[in-house]
């Protein structure tokens, strides 16, 4: 049998969620580089042996902060493009062989996600576009009702995916997008269970 630590240096590891994007874009400070401030960055990340974070890109909808939800999403994910572009300890995995490179060598695999499904706006073609940006973890909707579903804090109207939503799910598993089912209201986490 392994010991822990041997078995934890020999895993791969991978983290589901972190805010990091949003907190290095209002602190004005690279990931990439080991800082005090948030959760984590990629030097910590490293020495905790991950192999895999999801970073995701968590904007609010226009109708709480009056800003556009695709320009915040964008604006995070930019700032990991220019970790991406300024350190070789990091890559963009888009596939599972993306991770297992990074293990091999020694690398974090960033993977890029959505948290809720407000900077779609409506439109498969945005999704499709943002897959090509390197989207491969959809959350559909961060507490509040949206376009998509009814989020956990709509839990008491019994609702679930809309009809979009149901489109958005099709589309992520054609695309092979995974699908995050955290802060649905329970009426959506069924619909997503039964049709995925």
């Amino acid at each position: 049998t392994l010991d822990p630590q041997t078995l934890h240096r020999e895993a791969i590891v991978f983290d589901a969620h972190c805010d990091t994007l949003e907190t290095v874009l209002k602190d004005n400070r690279p990931f990439v580089e080991r800082s005090p401030l948030g959760d984590n960055d990629v030097p910590r990340l490293l020495e905790g042996g991950v192999t895999a974070q999801i970073f995701a890109a968590c904007p609010w909808p226009a109708a709480l902060h009056g800003r556009d939800p695709l320009r915040d999403a964008l604006r995070m994910w930019d700032v990991f493009y220019q970790g991406l572009e300024s350190s070789p300890d990091l890559i963009l995995a888009r596939k599972a062989a993306d991770v297992r490179q990074a293990k091999a060598e020694g690398r974090l695999a960033g993977i890029l996600a959505l948290e809720g499904g407000d900077a779609l706006q409506g439109d498969l073609g945005l999704l499709r576009m943002l897959y090509r940006l390197g989207l491969r973890n959809l959350q559909f909707t961060h507490n509040l009702r949206n376009e998509l579903a009814d989020g956990v804090f709509q839990a008491h109207s019994g609702g679930g995916l809309t009809e979009f939503g149901a489109q958005v799910l099709k589309e992520c598993n054609r695309l092979g997008i995974m699908l995050d089912i955290a802060h649905l209201a329970p009426a959506g986490v069924r619909d997503v269970l039964e049709r995925s």
